[in-house]
């Protein structure tokens, strides 16, 4: 009969402190300041797109609360 071993989890640790690495790394090289003067400008290039944006992820966080709100109340 034979015994089953555990898979080794060494490949799946590598892979985390790769991506690990990799994100340090993009995150490092990331400009805040320059994303935000990009997402300024497209903003006052073509508004209405931001307006709807805007308005999507207010309702998109009013749902949310909405569902966080009700669930905490039923406990």
């Amino acid at each position: 009969m034979a015994v089953e071993r555990p898979i080794p989890l060494r490949p799946t640790e590598d892979l985390v402190r790769k991506i690990r690495g990799d994100l340090d790394r993009a995150l490092e090289a990331f400009d805040m300041r320059a994303w935000t003067q990009e997402v300024e400008r497209f903003g006052r290039e073509r508004p209405f797109p931001m307006a709807l944006a805007a308005l999507t992820v207010g309702v998109a966080s009013g749902i949310l609360m909405r569902r966080v709100v009700s669930s905490s109340e039923r406990r």
